[in-house]
């Protein structure tokens, strides 16, 4: 629980800083390394402003997950309800932004211009805040990488072809 009313879920081994409080009428800055589910409280006042290395994003109220690992060559928004504006660069230097409307994922792949946007199944990106992973017809090589992160272990691969191999499942609440 943040000071402001809103609520975060940290996936395993992220990282979510922010100011010791919001103060009234400033906006509430946030930085995020790794993965996490937001419910923000709506302040029409003070904009909740995520910074993501290279992008951001402001709210006011509403319900996203957001991944964002330094060793990935992406970060996703995965919007749940209500709405979002993402922007490149910092909030009060952006040249471009744009709106994402519910049940949407925005993809920005560092080191190119803009976003990628497309219509999302939102179970895939949030029910892991329920303890369960969904998986629909991804690369093994992601999988893998997601389950090193949920579990915080090492999968080594020893036949590289395996990463290209496509999985479809759902692991409900699996030590």
């Amino acid at each position: 629980s943040l000071p402001d009313g809103s609520k975060v879920i940290l996936f395993p081994g992220s990282k979510l800083v922010i100011p010791e409080g919001f103060k009234n009428g400033q906006v509430r800055n946030a930085r995020l390394e790794g993965e996490a589910f937001f419910e923000i409280a709506r302040h029409l006042e003070q904009p909740f402003v995520l910074n993501m290395g290279g992008i951001g994003l402001e709210v006011l109220g509403t319900r996203f997950n957001v991944s964002n690992y330094p060793d990935d060559s992406a970060v996703e928004v995965a919007l749940q309800s209500g709405q979002v504006k993402l922007f490149e660069g910092s909030r009060s230097l952006h040249t471009e932004e744009f709106i994402l409307d519910p049940d949407h994922l925005a993809r920005y792949v560092r080191g190119e211009d803009g976003f990628t946007v497309e219509k999302a199944d939102m179970r895939q990106y949030t029910s892991w805040t329920g303890g369960v992973l969904i998986f629909r017809d991804d690369p093994m090589k992601e999988v893998f990488r997601r389950l090193e992160r949920w579990y915080g272990v090492k999968i080594e691969v020893l036949d590289p072809s395996v990463n290209e191999f496509i999985y479809t499942a759902t692991i409900k609440n699996e030590s």
